[in-house]
């Protein structure tokens, strides 16, 4: 099997790469898919038995083929003023990177709080409260058969809520926040926030594409984290084209932006589901180094395309530098075996997902 790196794991929708065939590479330019994931065509529309107001709104658009994974919200004192919301792309597996700000609406101040969703995961709930903002994300699965799989959610805030949310807002279950039109009150303070939903497409892929196309993510990683906090997140492979024959092997390294160095007991905790070991590289002194986990998985572990490579944990040790958003975990498929590079060729996607670590 014969890797081949794309650019489509940054969310980018038309992709062009090399295509192997029979280990001969050709350059050829490939539309894959014409986007990754974004919102259906129509009318994004506000849960049952809420009413969307005819205020302005802070949200995603179908056509910018992104999703809204978080929001920035501008305080005066302990105040929340007001807001605007984050988009991302995401690839075809749902994982994103790179949030850019949608319209702000409200009052700008200097003191700004910004609330993301962990990786592979949007908006779908939200609740406010007087001081603070929560939104429950959920993960982006969409996997490419008729399962049915629970999803998964977790909550991010402003700040921790200390009593009962004021108000609270849901959208049903196949469907993510794609617009939120703010309501504040006549001191300008936020006061509820209406959530429009809508549901989510991937771009269909090229038929009769020739190889197998393995997206690798995590899904629940956050986006800030602090030293000696466990983040517990999971490992996934995704297979959207030709059926899988043979083993491929996904490496799960530090990245070059990694404050420090990794140990083995950084992952304590990290549950594996299929065979992986330890990476050590040799040192001038003659010790060795660890830098990750090279894991190998079988075909017989896509389950209706989707493989779990492991739940990991991951706890940190040094701060990064300037608190600065930057990738500290790759997430690489390789091919497990070079040599069946003519039997069957792959196309393989990275993941690496941009974590804030705290030095508290």
């Amino acid at each position: 099997m014969n890797t081949v790196k794309s650019a489509f794991g940054t969310g980018i929708g038309v992709v062009a790469l090399f295509l192997v065939i029979a280990g001969q590479a050709q350059a050829a330019t490939t539309q894959i898919v014409t986007f990754g994931m974004r919102y259906r065509p129509g009318t994004a529309q506000p849960p049952t038995g809420m009413v969307a107001g005819t205020g302005p709104t802070t949200g995603c658009t179908s056509t910018s083929n992104s999703l809204a994974v978080g929001a920035e919200l501008s305080f005066d004192t302990l105040n929340i003023v007001g807001i605007q919301a984050l988009c991302a792309q995401p690839n075809i597996a749902g994982f994103w990177t790179t949030p850019v700000r949608s319209t702000f609406i409200g009052r700008s101040t200097q003191s700004v709080r910004r609330i993301l969703c962990p990786s592979s995961m949007a908006i779908a709930q939200l609740k406010v409260q007087f001081l603070a903002v929560q939104f429950v994300c959920r993960d982006l699965e969409l996997v490419p058969t008729s399962e049915n799989v629970k999803p998964t959610t977790f909550e991010v805030s402003s700040q921790d809520l200390f009593q009962v949310a004021t108000f609270e807002a849901k959208c049903i279950a196949g469907e993510w926040a794609q617009f939120l039109q703010p309501n504040f009150d006549g001191a300008g303070v936020l006061s509820s926030i209406i959530p429009l939903c809508n549901g989510v497409v991937h771009g269909e892929l090229l038929k009769g594409y020739p190889s197998s196309l393995i997206v690798g993510r995590t899904m629940g990683q956050q986006s800030e984290q602090g030293v000696l906090n466990a983040d517990l997140f999971d490992v996934q492979l995704y297979n959207f084209g030709v059926t899988l024959n043979t083993a491929v092997q996904v490496e799960i390294r530090g990245a070059g932006n990694m404050p420090g160095t990794l140990l083995e007991s950084d992952f304590a905790g990290t549950q594996f589901n299929v065979p992986c070991e330890s990476i050590f590289v040799p040192l001038n002194n003659g010790g060795q180094l660890f830098v990750g986990y090279r894991c190998t998985v079988d075909p017989v572990t896509f389950r209706f395309g989707r493989a779990l490579v492991g739940h990991f944990s991951f706890k940190p040790r040094n701060p990064t530098t300037d608190e600065a958003s930057l990738p500290i975990l790759n997430i690489n498929v390789l091919a497990a075996d070079p040599a069946l590079a003519k039997i069957e060729p792959l196309t393989g996607i990275d993941a690496a997902f941009p974590v804030v670590i705290h030095g508290f």
